[in-house]
């Protein structure tokens, strides 16, 4: 007999999900694999949508998870399970993104390189789906199977009107984290005739990386049965979750109760999920984060949260939704945070190759001075450098004033003394107020000057165009990475030995307001300048920090939001001033 009368022989096998994906389906060459490889976990979701899930007792699934969890994965395999395992007959789903670029990514790479690979793996199988076109081109928001089933694809933009019409019996929402509310309610719609779940529900799964507390995805997960998946310890049997904690070393945890150290992969393999909230739940949930996949590392998991802000460690590796500041820290702090301990460090006079300066400049009218109380802005200078120990990873401020002159030549003379002086190879500076100072500076230093144009919410969170030399960032998020670094990562030293000098910066630093509003289930936090209180030097310092984090990714490279790999080819670090010491 073939391997496939094998296979049908074996009722079990053409049911379960996990040996028909691991039969009939590879990755990347190789065949699918879920078993006896620490990924465990994964089964239990698996066999609820394939046995509950379709059922008048299944409930709408909501999984919360980090980046890189392998969910991408799991979704397409479940989505190829229901559309070609011929279990399931006539039914329609669709697989729902926020936006329509996103659905048309998915299926005309991560979807349709699965389909062809089952068809190259299995030929011969009739689970698989016929090729909608005579030269084997997918259609790529609508695929069509056997058995009379379909799969949309498609974005469901701010109402979800473009699902109108749809007769659905399951809906995959992805990215549900970045999908309004609207949409979704409306979405789910098209399962109130569905032959499969809850009459009038249909099979509902989302999935996202979380972000901000009390989100509309947060309130999702709070009427869920928040399963944590727990590993069962080797030596005393009892079942324990892994966590920063425990997770000591490589692959090792340490059993909560009995403290024997073991391999989490090894572990997993009797683990179970066990649900942390039995209040009469209306969803099934599950949390998997970064710490629960087989081949990530503890010392991965650690430089994460070195490198990372807390916002993205807190979302993308640990799966969890992020707090975050309601108020702007206060003067004292900031100070605290950033000064004390720095008593005997000054301002330097100049900064001498091979080290280096970067410095950020916030452009404004305004005279520094305790006679001064007029309104408008400082124009503000901020130079930092990196600390004696390179390796501590800290920033110092080098030096910080704000002009003291209205002319404008003057101003650009003074700003090119401090670039000589302190050997700036960038400089960021704000282009609300200053386009035509930066055009002038750059007319001297060229590339080596960045404009620079806060923006509110854009896709890309760093941004850099080489061919206008301008830097575009999400200005809020910028501000909140900022804060995290000063707060919680202790990044800043501000020379203390003359407080005059630094305080007017921390008291800069402190003046801002945090507006929190809530569109359509989504939190979005804004960092704004108070009236009549400035803020110009700690503007300045974000720029500064632009300028060291331009020069050190090689013009944002890989900084995009969500990862996102930005193009900066032809990008050419400028080589350093020649310094002049001048007091």
């Amino acid at each position: 007999m073939t391997k496939f009368t094998d296979i049908l022989i074996n009722d079990l096998l053409s049911v379960d999900p996990i040996r028909w994906a691991e039969t009939f389906l590879n990755i990347k060459g190789s065949q699918f694999m879920i078993t006896d490889n620490g990924r465990e976990y994964l089964h239990e979701i698996y066999r609820y949508l394939a046995f509950e899930a379709p059922t008048d007792r299944g409930k709408p699934i909501i999984v919360v998870k980090g980046r890189q969890v392998e969910m991408t994965t799991t979704v397409t395999v479940l989505s190829m399970y229901y559309m070609t395992s011929g279990v399931f007959k006539h039914m329609n789903g669709l697989h729902a993104f926020p936006r329509v670029e996103q659905a048309r990514r998915y299926s005309a790479s991560t979807l349709d390189l699965m389909l062809r690979q089952a068809n190259s793996f299995q030929p011969h199988s009739s689970f698989v789906l016929d090729h909608g076109d005579p030269d084997g081109t997918f259609i790529v928001g609508h695929k069509q199977f056997k058995n009379a089933n379909q799969l949309f694809i498609e974005g469901t933009s701010n109402e979800g009107d473009r699902l109108r019409g749809m007769v659905l019996d399951f809906i995959l929402f992805d990215e549900v984290q970045d999908t309004f509310k609207a949409a979704r309610e409306n979405a789910v719609q098209a399962m109130t005739h569905s032959k499969y779940g809850p009459p009038g529900r249909g099979v509902e799964i989302s999935f996202g990386t979380p972000k901000d507390k009390n989100t509309e995805f947060e309130r999702m997960w709070v009427t869920s049965d928040q399963r944590r998946w727990h590993l069962k310890c080797s030596e005393c049997g009892e079942f324990f979750p892994i966590t920063l904690q425990n997770y000591k070393t490589g692959y090792m945890v340490e059993c909560d109760f009995c403290h024997k150290l073991q391999d989490k992969r090894t572990s997993s393999k009797e683990g179970k999920w066990i649900p942390m909230k039995q209040d009469n739940p209306t969803r099934r949930g599950y949390h998997i984060s970064q710490l629960l996949v087989p081949y990530i590392t503890r010392e991965a998991i650690s430089a994460a949260q070195k490198d990372m802000g807390a916002r993205q460690f807190t979302n993308e590796v640990m799966g969890e939704f992020y707090a975050g500041q309601y108020t702007a820290p206060t003067f004292e702090e900031i100070v605290r945070a950033t000064c004390i301990g720095n008593e005997m460090l000054r301002f330097a006079d100049y900064i001498t190759p091979p080290q280096v300066g970067y410095m950020g400049i916030d452009w404004g009218g305004r005279i520094a001075g305790k006679e001064d109380d007029g309104q408008g802005s400082y124009t503000a200078i901020v130079i930092l450098g990196e600390s004696d120990n390179v390796l501590d990873g800290q920033l110092v401020v080098k030096y910080a004033t704000r002009l003291t002159m209205h002319d404008f030549a003057k101003q650009i003379e003074a700003i090119s003394e401090l670039i000589r002086r302190f050997n700036c190879v960038e400089v960021v500076a704000d282009m609300g107020w200053g386009h035509v100072q930066v055009q002038n500076l750059q007319k001297e230093w060229g590339e080596r000057v960045k404009g620079c144009w806060f923006s509110a919410n854009t896709r890309d969170i760093y941004k850099y165009d080489k061919d206008s030399n301008i830097i575009t960032v999400d200005k809020h998020r910028i501000i909140e990475e900022v804060y995290d670094e000063i707060i919680q990562k202790k990044k800043f030293r501000f020379p203390y030995s003359n407080p005059a000098d630094v305080e007017w910066l921390a008291e800069h630093t402190a003046n801002v307001e945090i507006d929190t509003t809530t569109a359509g289930g989504m939190l979005k936090r804004r960092y704004e300048k108070p009236v009549g209180r400035p803020n110009d030097g700690f503007m300045a310092l974000n720029y500064a920090r632009l300028a060291r984090l331009m020069r050190s990714t090689g013009g944002f490279v890989n900084m995009g939001m969500g990862g996102a790999s930005i193009d900066n080819k032809g990008y050419n670090m400028p080589k350093p001033a020649l310094a002049r010491v001048s007091r």
